[in-house]
């Protein structure tokens, strides 16, 4: 209780309940409020009280009946109601009332876009429970017979959703099935036994969140003023890690989409380029997609948001029929449900070699390219449609390079000295032999990394090849020229054969390239035996078919 303070001998004009307009705004002062603030709190009290002195009530012990009939004389704004809320409570709080009655916000105006006329016949709902039972109107469950209809309608009447409010009474059931085997009660329930419980709840955010918030509504219903909540510790939020594919998976993830040309491709295509839930992909219409190369989403929140469309968004659309206003028509006339859409993604997935795959990855995906391409995370918020650039971030992987870049970046007066140009060696003919019963051997099951190895220091003694491999396993192999030399090998899981594909850049521009691709492992190592032996590679005529048509060849 705060400290009291002696009422001063003025007039009754100039009262709020038994104190004076300066002791109130002492006592407001004491509880840290600013001087603009407090201001604004003492125009809502002297309004409250001028109103109990017009219906012969006391606003130091106003109950819920008049404190819901002064509020009903405020206007049907938020700002003033949650103005007036904020400004009782303190004043109740500093004289000490602890029977205040709470303005109920959600009731006047709703909640998150629910209407306030389900919570009111959510609340009758509850009433008529109470009635049947003989139970008072605010009465507590254990009043009501542990009636779980009612504890649900009373959570609905808070502005809880459905699922949230079956949710919260499954948690307050639990605690009370503790408490009675423990032989406590939950009305009652003491920090130490709230500790002891908290004990047998999992140690995870999620479980813990809801637990706690589930008692912290109840004792609300319940006008509890010091309810032991905090004893149910809950672990930090997790930093938030990226789960974005690197891209030759994600290129691999698109080539099978590609080839589909069905409407699971196109799940997957809108996933990686425009970056969409799958709720939100589930329920896109023709009519989102305008003629202007732009599409209007409706996301969480049911905010609404505009996005530029890929040209490859829009081609595979023009290629996709259009059978119904939705371009994911269901079987019922609406829309897939989001579950199939996640289906789909891990059936592409899954035939590109890169196992099941949730739809969500492709939003990482879409979001760290995105910002690892232009580094403008400003953008990149706007893009996916987050509200803070901290959600952003999460979602983002800073890749080695950008990280180099970021250290080269980090410069004062220091320069080094200029060491004088070495030539390179030119490539050794013959070079090292790649044992290539091994390496067959490698690509058709048998897991061992000595032969790769050997093969990516064959090739990086000539900068500008690559190897890579896709199909089963995801198998890919990532060079580093120079000092740093990797090779990461996958596992191969339902022995289908892998395909091989040589890349040779012929320029200092990164698109500027060769393929050369390989439909097994048997006739990459035919390739590859002249290639170590320094002859010519025969030029591809085009970057999908091998072996060439034309004897054109290049180093």
């Amino acid at each position: 209780m705060a400290e009291a303070i002696p009422v001063s001998p003025t007039g009754d004009a100039m009262r709020i309940g038994r104190r004076s307009i300066d002791d109130v705004d002492e006592l407001l002062r004491r509880r840290r409020l600013s001087d603009r603030t407090r201001q604004h709190y003492l125009s809502y009290i002297r309004r409250a009280e001028r109103f109990c002195r017009s219906h012969g009530l006391e606003l130091d012990e106003l109950d819920s009946a008049g404190l819901s009939s002064f509020v009903a004389t405020l206007p049907v704004s938020r700002p003033s109601v949650m103005a007036a809320r904020a400004a009782l409570e303190h004043y109740w709080a500093a004289i000490g009332y602890r029977d205040r009655p709470s303005v109920d916000a959600v009731a006047i105006l709703g909640k998150g876009g629910q209407d306030p006329a389900s919570i009111r016949a959510a609340r009758e709902r509850a009433d008529r429970t109470a009635a049947a039972r003989r139970a008072p109107t605010g009465a507590c469950w254990a009043e009501t017979g542990y009636d779980a209809r009612w504890l649900r309608d009373r959570f609905l009447a808070r502005g809880l959703s459905p699922l949230t409010a079956r949710g919260y009474v499954a948690a307050v059931r639990r605690v009370r099935a503790w408490c009675d085997e423990n032989g406590t009660a939950l009305d009652t329930m003491t920090i130490g036994e709230l500790g002891e419980f908290s004990a047998v709840v999992p140690f995870t955010r999620s479980s813990r969140m809801q637990m706690r918030s589930a008692l912290e509504h109840y004792w609300a219903l319940d006008g509890r003023c010091d309810p032991p909540s905090a004893a149910m510790r809950i672990p930090r939020r997790p930093r938030m890690r990226s789960k974005s594919l690197d891209d030759s998976a994600a290129q691999a993830l698109e080539e099978a989409a590609i080839a589909r040309r069905d409407r699971k491709g196109l799940a997957v295509i809108i996933g990686l380029y425009l970056g969409l839930r799958r709720f939100e992909i589930a329920g896109l219409r023709w009519g989102d997609f305008g003629t202007d190369g732009w599409v209007t989403i409706i996301g969480k929140g049911d905010l609404t948001a505009t996005l530029p469309v890929q040209s490859i968004v829009r081609d595979y659309l023009a290629s996709t029929p259009r059978t119904s206003d939705f371009v994911f028509p269901g079987r019922s006339g609406g829309s897939v449900t989001p579950t199939t859409v996640w289906g789909w993604v891990r059936e592409v997935s899954e035939e590109a070699g890169l196992g099941k795959i949730a739809t969500h990855v492709l939003r990482h995906t879409a979001l760290t390219i995105a910002n690892d391409r232009t580094g403008d995370l400003r953008a990149v918020q706007e893009f996916a449609r987050h509200a803070r650039p901290e959600t952003t971030a999460g979602y983002t992987m800073v890749t080695t390079k950008r990280l180099e870049k970021v250290a080269d970046a980090i410069a004062l007066g220091y320069r080094p000295v200029e060491a004088p140009p070495v030539e390179a060696p030119a490539p050794a003919s013959g070079g090292r032999t790649v044992p290539f019963a091994e390496f067959i051997s490698l690509a058709l099951g048998t897991h061992a990394v000595g032969p790769w190895c050997e093969l990516a220091e064959l090739l990086a003694e000539r900068p500008g090849w690559r190897l890579d491999g896709s199909r089963d396993g995801a198998l890919t192999i990532f060079y580093c020229y120079g000092s740093d030399l990797t090779a990461d090998v996958a596992t191969f899981t339902n022995e289908r054969p892998p395909s091989f594909s040589l890349t040779r850049t012929l320029s200092e521009d990164e698109d500027d390239v060769a393929w050369w691709h390989f439909p097994d492992a048997p006739s990459l190592g035919a390739v590859l035996g002249s290639f170590e032996n320094g002859e010519p590679l025969p030029f591809p005529p085009s970057a999908y078919v091998f072996p060439p048509q034309d004897a054109a060849s290049a180093t």
